[in-house]
């Protein structure tokens, strides 16, 4: 049975991946690299980067992962998109994610094309 992870132990993993991310866009992080909102859905939670932050993806419109999503089962754990600003978008993004995360790639794969489809 594979372990269980807690919360502060997937938040950490999530501060690892945020902190890589930064250093890969050549970016000094702050004391706080991750802000206080998460999002939780059956097989992972989703951290986000700390809004004062400065983003590079706001500025040049290149690829920047400013969520990272950590399952609750397993060692998975992804640099993801950050869709706050859609609300209904994010939920179903993580939706998709937890899918992944349990083990049903089948059924994430249909939903992830047609997220696809709806926000494209």
């Amino acid at each position: 049975m594979p372990s269980i992870q807690t919360f502060e132990a997937a938040r950490e993993i999530a501060n690892t991946m945020a902190r890589a991310e930064l250093a890969a866009h050549r970016l000094q992080p702050s004391a706080q690299v991750l802000c206080g909102e998460t999002l939780e859905a059956e097989g992972c939670w989703f951290f986000f980067l700390s809004d004062d932050i400065r983003r590079p993806d706001r500025e040049s419109g290149q690829p920047f992962f400013a969520a990272f999503a950590v399952s609750k089962r397993n060692s998975l754990a992804a640099a993801v998109y950050d869709f706050r600003s859609n609300p209904a978008q994010m939920q179903e993004y993580v939706e998709i994610w937890s899918l992944h995360a349990l083990g049903k790639q089948g059924e994430a794969s249909i939903a992830l094309e047609a997220f696809k489809a709806k926000y494209a």
